[in-house]
């Protein structure tokens, strides 16, 4: 799906990885404080920025089935939307170890079964190495 929001337009894209933008102003003193900027007083760009979230946060809720969209429905930004659907699929940090665990262990312990052709126990073999390279993958980069 990510390939999908950043060939509408890489701006959206930058709204799941960084957060909802909100358009702010300084306060009147001289402290360094920002507030949010009324909505009245937002530039074209403001709205223009803000809507990108708003557009990243509909493509995953037009193009889901009804249980993923109980699992993000409630979900303010499309931040918090795109974090919802990589655990609900992928699990926390902590089940993609418990899975790469036990893939290591899995490999550690990897021989021909009796009667078993080479070619088969070798699928054997891409198929299980495929499963933790992409969970490798994943761990390092959860947005990816």
């Amino acid at each position: 799906m990510s390939v999908h929001i950043q060939s509408v337009d890489m701006d959206v894209w930058d709204a799941v990885v960084n957060g909802r933008f909100q358009p702010q102003i300084a306060a009147d003193d001289d402290n360094g404080v920002v507030l949010d900027k009324p909505k009245a007083d937002w530039s074209d760009d403001d709205k223009k920025k803000v809507q990108y979230d708003l557009k990243a946060g509909n493509i995953p809720i037009s193009s889901l089935g009804v249980n993923e969209y109980h699992s993000i429905s409630h979900c303010k930004t499309s931040q918090d939307m795109w974090d919802a659907l990589e655990t609900l699929h992928e699990g926390t940090d902590e089940v993609k170890q418990s899975k790469i665990n036990t893939l290591v262990q899995q490999y550690e312990i990897f021989c021909m079964n009796d009667g078993e052709t080479m070619s088969s126990m070798q699928m054997r073999s891409i198929a299980s190495s495929q499963v933790k390279m992409n969970l490798r993958r994943r761990k390092g980069s959860p947005l990816h």
